[in-house]
């Protein structure tokens, strides 16, 4: 294509893509706003159903409709805490009671349901006045899973979008990881929910084109409400003190959540009205006693609402004494700005924007870069480290702006960079902070693990409206710390050295990894206790120091967390270059796993180190299901550790699983091995039965 005289279709795309970011830069010149109301309400139920004690006018304290709200959203937390919730996500059995229950209160005669959505205990469901449920467009749903390893559904964030009118309006319900120790988990939920909650609108959506995605920061006005778990830290004592004092002041400035947003931690940008309610969590059962229990948690405001946008102002924020959880419920009132366009002012700032276009379309591309080089120095499993360079237009013309893969590659950079944002649009003078991120993951790792040393070129191109191009070029370096994660079990077995050291024996053949059995050694005298182990997370800086004690052999930190044992646990069998259950066996474990015989069998044709390993880890999993304590039952288990054991082959779609998903059969196939009914202990050696 003659780079002068470019195809209209590319000259299309460039104007409407810079007119579609200059309207959004100058919609207040042709919109006018008109205030709408909007309740938004946060409640964890602690798992419970709703009660015949429960009725819509019960409800009405915290749904109150004397405003007519147009947008009512109702966020629920742990209301579905059944092993079926946490691991299928989704009851309709179990949203539907509390559907019906909220329509009640909100009168069926003036509202309706938007949408709803469960993931594992966290439910969003959003309802329109009729007055408004006309201009209800464009509705889309999303969910971003944080329980342990992207696998349980017991912690995570539910997302429901939609245009009303002109305005694009984002409701979200999140549920963060508890204990009064874990902020920097619950920041990591945030940071999770915020980069993966996306939605996928079906008109932006073309045919054999990657999808395109909207972020939770593409709309007017994002309100998220949830059960963010953050704690206030004071002793309980003097928490309780302050209570009754109604010294909040005093007990702000130890909230978790403000002190983690002030230091950018976590909801930098978004807004809260000011608390000035006693913590909504936790109470003894039936009454307005906070925690008399053995653990005796300490007070707090674990149930908040935010917001992020320049539309809103709150009416107010308050609690409600509902006593039917352990947890108060909590609601805001919105004024929102809903914007009208006026369409011939709008004509005339596209009119002033494509003449501007017109005077410079000729002119020639222009930018530079800050960083061209950039080196990452020593780069671990599961580490992310992070780099940036900016773009700077120093030419007289528009560009666009994109990264393009190397020749005959297919992808802009190899597995272990990613890069963010991928494209823009600059005018002159203006500039773009583009983020590289350096981490080596499970598809990455054994590529790294041969190499070693890292390196790639990323390719940008810049372009101006008549397909001028120039090609800048970033490089990358860093030196890969060898590490048994990504590591193959075959190639474990001769490393009876830490890994880091570099020494195989090939003559030496262990019956499974050490660094497995070390982890197993650990949990058995530290952690067969542990509440919900392998379910629940560990502490972030802890993961990165047990994955490093593994690779160099180091022992175990003494303050080491079970959970973060746990889940190192989980992440190395994740991680494997081939997973347990081998590829080749993929199909016919599937097949298999109704049958406990034929399922035996399969595993006798494993090789050996799976095999060994296999029956290894499942005996380990039936010791730690005889202590009550630790609340597992073989179900979780067998669906957690069988999200781990199996991987579908590459290049192979899953086979259409009958009666049972696909996810029921793998799971079915591992609780097998964990029912002590299919086994018994005979002088100290477990014998299959």
């Amino acid at each position: 294509m003659d780079a002068a005289n470019p195809e209209p279709s590319e000259q299309s795309s460039f104007k409407s893509q810079w007119l579609s970011l200059q309207l959004h830069k100058k919609e207040a010149d042709f919109t006018s706003l008109s205030d709408i109301n909007v309740l938004s309400v946060s409640w964890n139920v602690a798992g419970q159903k709703p009660t015949s004690d429960l009725t819509g006018e019960s409800l009405r304290d915290f749904l109150d409709t004397s405003a007519s709200p147009a947008l009512v959203a109702i966020g629920l937390q742990e209301m579905d805490m059944s092993a079926e919730g946490v691991i299928f996500r989704e009851s309709e059995a179990k949203a539907a009671p509390w559907e019906k229950l909220f329509l009640e209160a909100l009168t069926p005669e003036a509202y309706s349901l938007i949408a709803s959505k469960q993931l594992g205990g966290v439910f969003l469901c959003v309802y329109v006045h009729a007055n408004f449920k006309a201009l209800v467009t464009d509705l889309c749903i999303g969910t971003a899973i944080t329980g342990i390893l992207g696998i349980v559904a017991n912690k995570g964030g539910v997302g429901i979008r939609f245009t009303v009118g002109d305005s694009s309006f984002c409701f979200l319900n999140a549920h963060f990881n508890a204990h009064q120790h874990n902020v920097e988990t619950r920041n990591e939920d945030f940071r999770t929910i915020t980069s993966q909650l996306l939605f996928y609108p079906a008109d932006l959506q073309k045919p054999d084109q990657e999808p395109v995605p909207i972020t939770i920061y593409d709309h007017d006005v994002i309100i998220w409400v949830g059960d963010f778990n953050y704690r206030i830290d004071l002793p309980d004592a003097f928490v309780r003190e302050r209570i009754e004092l109604k010294d909040w002041g005093t007990l702000w400035a130890a909230d978790q959540l403000f002190n983690q947003q002030k230091r950018g931690n976590c909801f930098v940008g978004w807004v809260e009205a000011p608390i000035d309610w006693a913590p909504t969590y936790k109470y003894d059962d039936g009454c307005n006693v906070y925690d008399s229990s053995k653990q005796h948690r300490v007070p707090a405001w674990t149930d908040r609402i935010l917001w992020y946008s320049k539309y809103v102002k709150n009416n107010f924020y308050q609690r409600h004494e509902n006593f039917f959880s352990d947890h108060r419920p909590v609601s805001a009132s919105f004024s929102v700005g809903m914007k009208t366009v006026t369409p011939d002012k709008k004509q005339k700032v596209v009119d002033d924007i494509n003449q501007h276009l017109e005077l410079v379309a000729q002119k020639r591309p222009s930018a530079r870069l800050s960083a061209v080089e950039i080196n990452f120095g020593n780069v671990k499993f599961g580490v992310p480290l992070v780099h940036t360079t900016t773009l700077t237009n120093d030419g007289d013309s528009i560009i666009r702006w994109f990264f393009i893969p190397k020749l005959v590659d297919t992808q802009i950079s190899k597995s272990w960079i990613n890069v963010h944002p991928h494209n823009g649009m600059l005018g002159p003078g203006e500039q773009a902070t583009i983020t590289f991120t350096c981490q080596v993951l499970r598809k990455a790792a054994p590529h790294c693990q041969a190499d070693e040393i890292l390196d790639d070129l990323v390719v940008l191109n810049i372009q101006n409206q008549i397909q001028e191009r120039r090609d800048y070029f970033i490089s990358f370096h860093g030196v890969y710390q060898r590490s048994v994660f990504g590591s193959s079990l075959a190639s474990l077995v001769h490393q009876p050295y830490p890994i880091r050291l570099n020494r195989t024996c090939p003559t030496l053949k262990l019956k499974i990894p050490k660094e497995l059995w070390r982890m197993c050694d650990w949990i058995n005298t530290n952690g067969m206790d542990a509440h919900e182990i392998f379910i629940r997370k560990g502490k972030v800086s802890q993961l990165v120091v047990l994955r490093e004690c593994l690779d160099t052999g180091k022992a175990f930190p003494a303050d080491t967390d079970a959970h973060a044992m746990g889940e190192t646990f989980l992440m190395f069998l994740n991680s494997l270059k081939e997973p347990l259950i081998p590829f080749d066996h993929y199909s016919t474990a599937l097949s298999a796993s109704k049958d406990f015989t034929q399922c035996k069998q399969l595993v006798g044709k494993f090789p050996e180190v799976n095999s060994n390993v296999f029956y290894y880890l499942t005996a380990f999993l039936r010791d730690i299901l005889l202590h009550a304590e630790n609340k597992l039952d073989p179900q979780k288990l067998s669906f957690v550790f069988s999200k781990v054991f199996f991987k579908t082959p590459p290049a192979q779609r899953d086979p259409k699983g009958g009666k049972l998903t696909r996810a029921e059969q793998k799971a079915a196939f591992v609780l097998h091995f964990l029912l002590p009914t299919n086994f018994t202990k005979v002088e100290n050696a477990t014998v299959v039965q």
